[in-house]
């Protein structure tokens, strides 16, 4: 088959055109405001490839994570069990994405997943350099060799029913010896789509980071609803510079908060600051002239909604019980004043509770919006 010029030209545009799409890679910044003069780093420390029961190339990995705006990931392959294509080195999985990682300026933990039945369950070691010592049939042969080489270990899932039919999170003698001996570092608190917050309590109780991961084994927008608001669940990181040492640095130091769903997890310490960086309110002069009502401006410049429930009654106003402010929104609060309120402007302290900024297992972050409120005439 003989092609005119003209064909040859428009096949060759079209195949430029696929080309082009094939090779485009578009991110969608998170954002969330840095705080208490550190920077905010979004991670995911616990993600599987094809080197052992997940279903996509290392590689991949990298370019989810980049797509979807993360700064850090961790390859975390099992030990105990390879893919039969690609069995060998266990650090081979990390070696590949590491490679991807550097194209685009992500950084790519070396890690691996010491994989035993409950108790101990399951562990991810992060900043190792081999992952090899650590194959053995003895649990606590393979974490001793993981920290000798002075990893992070955490203890992954707690909760899962596919080792904890009950769904009931437990804490064992053997956790304990692992805490004792300095071999235990932190815990997932989120792991794929589950919040065990019996976790986050013995977090706070036995000074233990807080970690929250997607575990992800198929593609993630095959497990994820990704954009609109959805995302992988992550660990926020609180680092001095974005660089592996200060993420490592970070986490031993316990300065994390975990994003999951719509909720924020973590220390107050961390998340009053983020709330505060992330929310202003204004009074404005409404045009609908009622009386007694005020309006006030309540804006999230964030990626992460607001969800505000009442703390009590204010004598003098009639303050909204809920409130919820979307990602990146300005919403509309509006107050009416009772008739022993004088008309003009007041200054007001209106105490709510941040509802999906979970300080504790049972205990949202108690907030006060210190704010003008101009009440005018009616007409």
């Amino acid at each position: 088959m003989i092609l005119r010029s003209s064909h040859r030209i428009f096949i060759l545009f079209l195949v430029g055109i696929v080309l082009v799409g094939a090779s485009a890679q578009v991110r969608q910044e998170i954002v969330i405001p840095d705080i208490n003069g550190y920077i905010t780093l979004k991670c995911d420390f616990h993600v599987h490839s094809v080197f052992s029961d997940g279903l996509v190339w290392p590689s991949v990995r990298i370019d989810e994570a980049w797509r979807e705006g993360l700064d850090a990931i961790a390859i975390t392959e099992h030990l105990e069990y390879q893919n039969d294509e690609v069995k060998g080195d266990h650090n081979r999985a990390w070696e590949i994405a590491n490679e991807r990682a550097k194209r685009y300026g992500m950084i790519c933990i070396q890690g691996t997943e010491i994989t035993k039945d409950m108790p101990p369950g399951h562990f991810n070691a992060l900043f190792i350099d081999d992952a090899n010592p650590a194959h053995s049939d003895t649990f606590m042969v393979a974490i001793e060799a993981v920290a000798k080489q002075n990893a992070f270990i955490m203890f992954n899932h707690p909760g899962w029913k596919g080792q904890q039919p009950d769904g009931v999170s437990r804490w064992y003698d053997i956790h304990t010896t692992l805490l004792e001996k300095g071999w235990l570092h932190g815990i997932e608190v989120v792991n794929e789509r589950e919040y065990y917050p019996a976790v986050q309590t013995w977090c706070m109780e036995k000074n233990l980071t807080m970690l929250g991961n997607s575990d992800i084994h198929q593609p993630i927008h095959m497990f994820f609803k990704l954009g609109n608001g959805g995302h992988r669940p992550m660990t926020l990181v609180f680092a001095k510079e974005q660089t592996e040492a200060a993420i490592k640095e970070a986490l031993f130091d316990r300065r994390t908060a975990v994003w999951h769903q719509d909720m924020l997890i973590g220390q107050e310490i961390f998340l009053r600051p983020i709330f505060e960086a992330m929310t202003s309110f204004d009074a404005i002069q409404d045009t609908i002239k009622e009386e007694k009502w005020a309006s006030l401006s309540l804006r999230n410049t964030s990626d992460i909604p607001l969800k505000l429930e009442a703390a009590g009654e204010i004598p003098e106003l009639k303050i909204p019980a809920k409130i919820t402010v979307p990602a990146r929104s300005i919403v509309l609060v509006r107050v009416k004043a009772k008739e022993n309120v004088a008309l003009g402007t007041h200054q007001v302290s209106l105490p709510y509770i941040v509802e999906n900024f979970r300080i504790s297992a049972d205990q949202g972050l108690s907030i006060v919006l210190e704010t003008e409120l101009i009440f005018i005439e009616g007409e």
